[in-house]
């Protein structure tokens, strides 16, 4: 008989548990994450694609631009309507792209639902999927994601599309709350105070990640 939770994890979408009032986490938002690494991989050898998905740049940390966290690709929703030139990689960037957007919006639609969010309230920033590569040895302390000062923020979404690699959890000082998150999944939380968190050190491996932000409107 195949194992239940073999079975879960293969059939059951957006399977949420709750950290905490305010932290969700959605395991399987996005189906078969490893594959969706692997053609943004292929299409980032191919500069055809490039009119959809750009090419890996460099990733600094926005207060210093000589610490370097890996690449990142930000990928710009509106480029969906421009041709590769190319039927295969036309197929290709629409289902990455369209599989991105699925995951946060119906994983965050749920988050503001169950928390009665006015949906006019907020507006989740899908016009740019900014995917990162955290490459070995790099972290993060901790922050929160409004530190700067912008108050508009409201939360923060996190898609997760591996988990081939050793530490990169994210950790809440304040929750006592510590995450590996799975391929596929999704991490929602507030993005001000008292939700600080941290990246721990990533000691092997590459860490795929796409964060998307949602403001108060």
């Amino acid at each position: 008989m195949q194992d239940k939770s073999l079975w879960k994890k293969q059939y059951t979408m957006f399977d949420l548990e709750e950290l905490s009032d305010d932290i969700w986490y959605f395991k399987n938002s996005v189906s078969c994450p490893e594959k969706i690494i692997e053609i943004i991989e292929d299409l980032n050898l191919n500069s055809l694609s490039y009119k959809r998905i750009p090419p890996w740049e460099i990733w600094n940390a926005s207060n210093d631009e000589n610490s370097q966290y890996g690449f990142v690709k930000s990928i710009v929703k509106d480029f969906l309507q421009n041709d590769c030139n190319d039927d295969e990689i036309n197929k290709k960037t629409l289902y990455v792209i369209n599989s991105l957007i699925m995951a946060i919006e119906l994983s965050c639609g749920q988050y503001f639902e169950k928390h009665k969010i006015n949906l006019n309230s907020v507006k989740t920033d899908i016009s740019i999927l900014p995917i990162r590569k955290w490459m070995t040895n790099k972290k993060m302390g901790p922050h929160f994601d409004g530190m700067d000062g912008d108050s508009t923020l409201a939360f923060t979404s996190i898609l997760y599309l591996n988990d081939s690699y050793e530490g990169g959890e994210i950790h809440f000082q304040n929750h006592d709350i510590t995450v590996k998150p799975e391929a596929g999944s999704v991490l929602i939380f507030p993005a001000q105070k008292p939700f600080f968190h941290e990246v721990f050190e990533i000691k092997n491996g590459i860490r795929y990640a796409m964060p998307i932000v949602t403001r108060w409107t």
